[in-house]
Protein backbone atom coordinates (compact mmCIF):
# COMPACT_ATOMS: atom_id res chain seq x y z
CA UNK A 1 0.00 0.00 0.00
CA UNK A 2 1.60 3.69 -1.14
CA UNK A 3 0.73 6.49 1.07
CA UNK A 4 -1.20 9.07 -0.51
CA UNK A 5 -0.05 12.06 1.27
CA UNK A 6 -2.91 14.24 -0.83
CA UNK A 7 -5.87 11.80 0.19
CA UNK A 8 -4.51 11.93 3.63
CA UNK A 9 -4.83 15.51 3.90
CA UNK A 10 -8.53 15.47 2.77
CA UNK A 11 -9.66 13.19 4.67
CA UNK A 12 -7.99 14.87 8.22
CA UNK A 13 -9.45 17.81 6.32
CA UNK A 14 -13.11 16.47 5.80
CA UNK A 15 -12.47 14.98 9.66
CA UNK A 16 -11.45 18.55 10.99
CA UNK A 17 -14.39 19.92 9.47
CA UNK A 18 -16.95 17.49 10.86
CA UNK A 19 -15.84 18.20 14.28
CA UNK A 20 -16.37 21.60 14.02
CA UNK A 21 -20.21 21.14 12.43
CA UNK A 22 -20.57 18.57 15.75
CA UNK A 23 -19.12 21.16 17.98
CA UNK A 24 -21.33 23.97 16.50
CA UNK A 25 -24.08 22.12 16.90
CA UNK A 26 -23.37 20.85 20.39
CA UNK A 27 -22.98 24.21 21.70
CA UNK A 28 -25.09 25.03 24.49
CA UNK A 29 -27.68 28.38 23.48
CA UNK A 30 -29.32 29.33 25.74
CA UNK A 31 -32.35 30.78 26.19
CA UNK A 32 -32.94 34.90 26.43
CA UNK A 33 -33.83 34.05 30.38
CA UNK A 34 -31.09 31.75 30.63
CA UNK A 35 -28.48 34.34 29.50
CA UNK A 36 -29.98 36.98 31.82
CA UNK A 37 -29.13 34.51 34.54
CA UNK A 38 -26.15 33.26 33.52
CA UNK A 39 -22.66 34.31 35.25
CA UNK A 40 -19.76 36.41 33.02
CA UNK A 41 -18.21 33.40 31.41
CA UNK A 42 -20.39 30.66 31.92
CA UNK A 43 -21.40 30.51 28.20
CA UNK A 44 -17.28 29.47 28.02
CA UNK A 45 -17.46 26.72 30.87
CA UNK A 46 -20.30 25.21 28.71
CA UNK A 47 -19.25 25.28 25.25
CA UNK A 48 -15.48 23.74 26.57
CA UNK A 49 -17.57 21.14 28.48
CA UNK A 50 -15.63 21.73 31.53
CA UNK A 51 -19.62 21.04 33.30
CA UNK A 52 -19.09 17.30 31.91
CA UNK A 53 -16.65 16.47 34.83
CA UNK A 54 -16.32 19.39 37.38
CA UNK A 55 -18.84 20.49 39.68
CA UNK A 56 -18.77 23.59 42.83
CA UNK A 57 -18.84 21.71 45.82
CA UNK A 58 -18.24 18.27 45.42
CA UNK A 59 -16.08 15.93 43.37
CA UNK A 60 -17.33 14.40 40.14
CA UNK A 61 -15.46 12.89 37.00
CA UNK A 62 -13.24 15.48 37.81
CA UNK A 63 -11.72 17.49 40.48
CA UNK A 64 -14.38 20.18 42.52
CA UNK A 65 -13.72 23.81 41.30
CA UNK A 66 -15.06 25.50 44.59
CA UNK A 67 -12.21 27.99 45.72
CA UNK A 68 -10.00 26.68 42.90
CA UNK A 69 -8.97 29.82 42.92
CA UNK A 70 -7.63 29.95 46.34
CA UNK A 71 -5.51 26.60 45.34
CA UNK A 72 -3.83 28.36 42.12
CA UNK A 73 -3.16 31.27 40.61
CA UNK A 74 -4.81 32.79 37.75
CA UNK A 75 -1.57 32.32 35.65
CA UNK A 76 -1.31 28.60 36.28
CA UNK A 77 -5.43 28.44 35.80
CA UNK A 78 -5.30 29.76 32.75
CA UNK A 79 -1.74 27.58 31.70
CA UNK A 80 -3.28 24.89 32.96
CA UNK A 81 -6.91 25.38 30.30
CA UNK A 82 -5.11 26.50 27.59
CA UNK A 83 -1.61 23.82 27.33
CA UNK A 84 -3.18 21.21 29.72
CA UNK A 85 -0.55 18.46 28.87
CA UNK A 86 2.35 20.83 29.90
CA UNK A 87 1.51 19.64 33.66
CA UNK A 88 0.80 16.48 32.79
CA UNK A 89 4.58 16.09 35.09
CA UNK A 90 3.39 17.71 37.89
CA UNK A 91 3.00 15.36 41.15
CA UNK A 92 -0.52 16.54 42.35
CA UNK A 93 -1.93 16.44 38.40
CA UNK A 94 -0.91 12.84 38.13
CA UNK A 95 -2.69 12.14 41.30
CA UNK A 96 -5.40 13.30 40.34
CA UNK A 97 -5.26 11.73 36.84
CA UNK A 98 -4.54 8.37 38.82
CA UNK A 99 -7.98 9.33 41.53
CA UNK A 100 -10.23 9.99 38.65
CA UNK A 101 -8.73 7.12 36.12
CA UNK A 102 -8.78 10.32 32.73
CA UNK A 103 -6.49 13.34 32.21
CA UNK A 104 -8.01 16.33 31.02
CA UNK A 105 -7.98 16.48 27.71
CA UNK A 106 -6.60 19.63 25.36
CA UNK A 107 -9.79 21.46 25.08
CA UNK A 108 -8.79 23.90 22.67
CA UNK A 109 -9.49 27.19 24.76
CA UNK A 110 -8.08 30.84 23.83
CA UNK A 111 -6.24 33.23 25.45
CA UNK A 112 -9.72 35.30 25.82
CA UNK A 113 -11.89 32.12 26.49
CA UNK A 114 -9.57 31.03 29.37
CA UNK A 115 -9.84 34.50 30.96
CA UNK A 116 -13.59 34.64 30.70
CA UNK A 117 -13.66 31.15 32.20
CA UNK A 118 -11.46 31.75 35.53
CA UNK A 119 -14.06 34.64 36.19
CA UNK A 120 -16.35 31.93 36.14
CA UNK A 121 -14.89 29.70 38.67
CA UNK A 122 -14.46 32.75 40.52
CA UNK A 123 -18.20 33.85 40.37
CA UNK A 124 -19.25 30.29 40.98
CA UNK A 125 -17.21 29.56 43.82
CA UNK A 126 -18.50 32.70 45.25
CA UNK A 127 -22.46 31.94 44.63
CA UNK A 128 -21.66 28.63 45.94
CA UNK A 129 -20.31 29.33 49.03
CA UNK A 130 -23.55 31.66 49.48
CA UNK A 131 -25.89 29.30 48.56
CA UNK A 132 -24.39 26.65 51.40
CA UNK A 133 -24.24 29.49 53.76
CA UNK A 134 -28.03 30.27 52.85
CA UNK A 135 -28.93 26.51 53.24
CA UNK A 136 -26.91 26.32 56.54
CA UNK A 137 -29.40 28.65 57.70
CA UNK A 138 -32.21 27.55 56.30
CA UNK A 139 -31.52 23.91 57.09
CA UNK A 140 -31.42 25.15 60.75
CA UNK A 141 -34.67 26.90 60.84
CA UNK A 142 -36.56 24.18 58.71
CA UNK A 143 -39.69 22.57 60.49
CA UNK A 144 -40.69 20.38 57.56
CA UNK A 145 -40.12 16.58 57.00
CA UNK A 146 -39.74 14.29 54.54
CA UNK A 147 -43.33 13.71 54.22
CA UNK A 148 -44.43 16.85 53.39
CA UNK A 149 -42.05 16.72 50.00
CA UNK A 150 -44.59 15.37 47.03
CA UNK A 151 -42.30 12.54 45.55
CA UNK A 152 -44.78 12.10 42.65
CA UNK A 153 -44.03 15.05 40.95
CA UNK A 154 -40.63 14.61 40.84
CA UNK A 155 -41.19 11.15 39.59
CA UNK A 156 -43.26 12.52 36.74
CA UNK A 157 -40.83 15.07 35.51
CA UNK A 158 -37.82 12.11 35.73
CA UNK A 159 -40.04 9.82 33.46
CA UNK A 160 -41.21 12.35 30.97
CA UNK A 161 -37.85 14.17 30.50
CA UNK A 162 -35.03 11.85 32.31
CA UNK A 163 -35.59 8.90 31.35
CA UNK A 164 -35.07 10.07 27.59
CA UNK A 165 -31.41 9.45 28.42
CA UNK A 166 -30.88 8.00 31.60
CA UNK A 167 -31.75 4.56 32.31
CA UNK A 168 -32.08 3.35 35.64
CA UNK A 169 -31.42 -0.45 36.59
Amino acid sequence: VKFNEKAESERLLAYSSRIKADMKMQAFKPSAMEMKNMLPGEMDYLNHGCNACHMFGKEYNGPDLLMVEKRRTDKWLKSWLMKTQSHYQEKDIEAMRQKFKLAMPNQNVSDEAADKIIKYMKAKSAQALERMKGNTEANSNAKSSAADVNLENGKAIYTKTCMACHMTG
